[in-house]
């Protein structure tokens, strides 16, 4: 009975609270009505309108920014935008990813660009906060035109700029006035941009485009050969990786950028500009590959040309639609030859058996280098010098140990790899013959790893 009672007094308890909660609620409620624009959205066709909503959190300044920031982009996206078929836009709008990146870009720009909104309400209860913008449409479209006017204005400066350095045959400066010109007018590229240039009617987008692909492709560049060979192990110079930037007439354009790209890895100081003849010129430190070709490609460097005039996405996308001209070399790669100086002594007499020469030349030709027929002639020298003396005897068995140098230089005299062994020995009923074991096992260490440890030095 007890157990039924109490029972009964917590479910009474649990009623009075839930309703004190539900009356609670319906009382703030009646206090703090929701307002009908959160209810239901504004309709008019007087004002854009925007309204945002973020969930409240600790940080007060930092909820009400996330909701004026989802209302001013609720306010852009009833801004519609279409791209005109006279824009130089037009004929990225049907490629799919293109059109993507173009839609959510032009839709960033039209909120940053905003102006003239006003804030109508804001309104909150104990789980968000809600923010109401709206911008009067004429206002809108006032201000727009007024700053497109000006932005026109300023582009056509620099367009008519441009066509003066193509006249003058100044490449570099005809397209960097070009891009500033479109850079000018990045936030009305997809309209027509009707003005007046040198007496003549234009559309100044497509006429910039146009201009900017007539100069870009009049630029080539060119070498004396389309392929040069190059040793393994050591560098390219400058003067076998000289190119030249040329119109398609050949004459020579001063202050384009280029980049080079080498197909075995990166390398450094990749970009370059042409010098007063055209001439730019790069290297390969060390030619590392063990492939027989790799290619060495030299490019117009558009994004640097872009990047002294904007840095606007579309601006950019427009411009590297364009196709430009570039160099590919073919690098023949030679195998590189390696003389063997090698002076073995057994007991302190000279060795006939030339045992580790012979190891390292059979090891040499499997890795792809070629033994050289002279010092003169070589490439890398590889100076083996070995010598055995007596340590006595063990049971009838002659003791010998070898101490053995290994050097690898180039043909200049550059030192690469220096190794000093005293940890071999040979055992043998004869004396000589323990001398040749341990030349034998000389041998075997030289094909192994310290052959490796010579190739590594000679491609590092």
């Amino acid at each position: 009975m007890n157990r039924f009672i109490s029972f009964s007094l917590v479910a009474f308890a649990s009623l009075v609270i839930t309703g004190c909660g539900a009356s609670r609620k319906a009382q703030q409620e009646q206090l703090n009505p929701k307002p009908e624009w959160i209810t239901g959205r504004p309709s008019t066709g007087v004002y854009y309108v925007g309204i945002g909503y973020s969930p409240k959190s600790a940080n007060v300044s930092q909820y009400q920014k996330q909701a004026r920031e989802a209302a001013l982009s609720d306010l852009a996206g009833e801004i519609s935008v279409s791209i005109s078929s006279k824009s130089v836009l037009y004929t990225f709008e049907h490629k799919d990813k293109v059109h993507s990146d173009l839609s959510s870009t032009i839709r960033a720009k039209v909120q940053q660009d905003l102006e003239g909104y006003e804030l109508v309400d804001t309104w909150e209860d104990q789980l968000g906060y809600w923010v109401y913008y709206r911008l009067s449409k004429s206002e809108y479209h006032r201000i727009k035109e007024a700053k497109k006017a000006s932005a026109l204005s300023s582009a056509t400066d620099l367009f008519t700029r441009g066509l003066a350095f193509v006249e003058q045959r100044n490449t570099k400066d005809a397209l960097l006035f070009t891009f500033k010109s479109l850079d000018a007018v990045k936030a009305y590229l997809t309209e027509p941009l009707e003005t007046q240039v040198n007496g003549k009617e234009i559309l100044l987008g497509n006429e910039a485009f146009s201009v900017a692909n007539q100069a870009l492709s009049n630029i080539q560049i060119t070498a004396s050969s389309s392929r040069i060979s190059a040793k393994r192990g050591l560098g390219v110079a400058e003067d076998k990786l000289t190119f030249r930037v040329v119109t398609l007439d050949g004459k020579p354009l001063q202050g384009i950028p280029v980049t080079a790209s080498y197909s075995e890895r990166a390398i450094r100081n990749s970009k370059a500009v042409s010098d007063a003849n055209g001439y730019v010129s790069f290297s390969i430190p060390m030619v590392k590959s063990a492939k027989a070709q790799e290619t060495f490609k030299v490019d117009i460097d558009v994004n640097a040309l872009l990047s002294e005039a904007t840095n606007d996405f579309l601006v950019r996308k427009v411009v590297f639609s364009i196709p430009v001209n570039s160099y590919t070399l073919t690098v023949d790669v030679v195998r590189p030859s390696v003389w063997i100086a090698s002076h073995e002594t057994n007991l302190g007499e000279v060795s006939r058996s030339n045992t580790m020469e012979n190891a390292l030349r059979k090891r040499m030709v499997t890795s792809g280098l070629v033994v050289a027929t002279s010092r003169e002639s070589a490439d890398f020298i590889l100076e083996l010098q070995g010598n055995t003396v007596s340590k006595g005897q063990t049971n009838s068995f002659y003791q010998v140990a070898l101490s053995l140098v290994v050097k690898l230089v180039k043909q200049d005299g550059t030192e690469l790899y220096v190794k000093q062994i005293t940890d071999i020995n040979g055992s043998h009923l004869d004396g000589e013959r323990a001398g040749q074991e341990a030349y034998n096992e000389a041998a075997k260490r030289l094909s192994s790893y310290i052959f490796t440890e010579i190739e590594e030095a000679m491609f590092k």
